[in-house]
């Protein structure tokens, strides 16, 4: 307890609010939106293989979803036991 004196002075000895720092979010960083002339100068080959990018992103990330659901209910059920 003296090191937190010594370190933070007294006000390292307040109790802290529990939980995530309110800087800290879950959200993802913005990404840039391409502007209208940054479309229109892709090819459709670059487009397409966005699209396909895009879709399997979303696969996995769909799965992943599924998978942390199903741990959840198996967690849940051995605490019911």
């Amino acid at each position: 307890m003296e090191t937190l004196v010594h370190e933070g002075g007294f006000l390292a000895l307040l109790p802290r609010s529990k939980g995530a720092h309110p800087e800290m979010s879950n959200s993802l960083p913005a990404q840039a939106t391409p502007t209208e002339s940054e479309l229109d100068t892709r090819s459709r080959e670059q487009l397409l293989n966005e699209i396909e990018y895009l879709r399997a992103e979303l696969a996995y990330l769909k799965k992943l979803d599924a998978l942390l659901q199903t741990k959840r209910q198996a967690a849940s059920k051995k605490k019911r036991k």
